[in-house]
């Protein structure tokens, strides 16, 4: 670009020279500024910016150098991280799986630990059996033979024949046994306890009392109860209540809210006695002892295993007679008010 400069009469300097000062100028205002704080031109700024480019690749490359460093030692810590943790786990694998299996007794059967005697011995783990003393003498003489035990369990088996039922005891004859007339309190020793002519045996049954003059209901502690339908006759408490349930069946309430009951069940076949239907029936025959029998005008009965419970056959060797105690609780004050009614049972 030439610039033109027009001569000004009132300037002295020659024409070259403000030619040269005007292209400086031109050149200055196109450049950068200067620094204003350093005050350094562009040439110098220039200089210096690329005196620190050099310093900065200089930096740049060392700093590499150290990254280098720091990623070789960061790898040989991973590696050397891993080995242990490897190590540390086949540790374990053989303390806890290995060893243990390689103690654990490996169960077999010995094949030449036989026995002369040809006796199979079973070995079962953890039992330590003890040796066998050899016998010389297999041979035995006939006195020394070798019995077979019979390990099948053995059974029970009572025989009816060995089934004897007690004898119902009535020492006086009057038809009153021995046990009923200790409740009702007349002499076991004498038909007639009141000699009155008629035997305790007959008055019972036709409502007398048999230990004096009147009826067995004037009584303060005794009454007699008579049932047509089901045919019996049985002395109770006086002061009890009594309720017909059915033909078959009386209730006679305690005070407490037990009760006695007297029932009457058909058997399916006719029996020989109480003994033969108690063994049909139930399976601690071979059980019973002395003091579950209990005596009664219909013969011998049977008391359950508690005791609460009395059964007898009657006259037609089908019909049987139960009589229970119900009782309100765990006590059972009154066991011989039932074991009294089942004594003085009779047939009507």
């Amino acid at each position: 670009m030439k610039l033109e400069l027009k001569k000004d009469s009132n300037t002295k300097q020659p024409e070259a020279v403000l030619q040269k000062r005007l292209q400086e100028d031109f050149v200055v205002k196109n450049m950068p500024a200067f620094d204003s704080l350093s005050a350094t031109s562009y040439a110098d700024d220039r200089a210096t910016s690329t005196s620190k480019q050099s310093e900065g690749i200089g930096s740049i490359k060392g700093g590499k150098g150290d990254k280098k460093v720091s990623s070789k030692s960061m790898g040989l810590i991973i590696i050397i991280s891993g080995i242990v943790v490897i190590g540390l786990i086949v540790y374990l694998a053989y303390r806890f799986l290995i060893a243990p299996a390689m103690t654990t007794p490996v169960n077999e059967t010995p094949v030449n630990n036989v026995p002369e005697n040809n006796t199979a011995v079973v070995v079962q783990p953890g039992v330590v059996v003890e040796p066998v003393a050899e016998v010389d003498n297999l041979t035995a003489s006939s006195s020394e033979e070798m019995v077979p035990v019979d390990n099948t369990p053995a059974e029970i088996m009572v025989e009816e024949d060995n089934l004897v039922l007690p004898t119902v005891l009535d020492s006086d004859g009057d038809g009153l046994s021995d046990a009923a007339e200790l409740f009702l309190g007349t002499n076991a020793q004498i038909i007639d306890t009141d000699n009155d002519a008629y035997s305790d045996f007959e008055e019972v049954t036709s409502g007398y009392n048999p230990n004096g003059a009147g009826k067995l209901e004037e009584n303060n502690n005794l009454a007699l109860f008579s049932n047509n339908d089901a045919g019996f006759v049985v002395v109770y408490p006086h002061d009890w209540e009594v309720n017909i349930v059915s033909s078959d069946s009386t209730l006679f309430s305690a005070p407490d809210s037990s009760f006695i009951q007297i029932s009457r069940e058909d058997s399916e076949q006719i029996n020989t006695d109480i003994m033969s239907w108690y063994q049909e029936k139930f399976m601690d025959v071979d059980t019973l002892t002395q003091d579950r029998f209990i005596d009664s005008n219909f013969g011998p009965g049977i008391l359950s295993a508690d005791q609460q419970i009395a059964y007898f056959l009657g006259s037609d060797k089908q019909t049987i007679y139960v009589v229970s105690y119900i009782k309100a609780g765990e006590a059972t004050p009154y066991m011989e008010i039932f074991k009294m009614m089942a004594s003085t049972l009779m047939p009507l």
